[in-house]
C-alpha cells in the first residue's frame, strides 16, 4: 500500500512541475497562433482509443494557411 501511495504522490508532483514548466511555452504558442490568424487557438479532434472507445483531445491549431508557406 505504501508503494502505491508514494508512487501516486511522486507522479502527481512530477506532473504538476511539467505542467508549470510547460505553461509558458504553451502560452507563447497560443499567442503566436492568435496573432498569426483569426479564429480559435485550439480545436477538438476525436480519436479512437483502447477497445475502440472514442475520446476528444484539444490541439493547437497549427496548420499553415496561405500560399507563402
Amino acid at each position: 500500500m505504501y508503494k502505491n501511495g508514494a508512487k501516486r504522490v511522486i507522479d502527481c508532483t512530477i506532473s504538476l512541475l511539467v505542467l508549470i514548466l510547460g505553461a509558458v511555452p504553451m502560452l507563447l504558442v497560443a499567442l503566436l497562433i492568435k496573432l498569426e490568424s483569426p479564429g480559435p487557438v485550439l480545436f477538438r479532434q476525436k480519436r479512437i482509443g483502447k477497445d475502440g472507445k472514442v475520446f476528444e483531445i484539444l490541439k493547437f491549431r497549427s496548420m499553415c494557411q496561405g500560399a507563402e508557406h
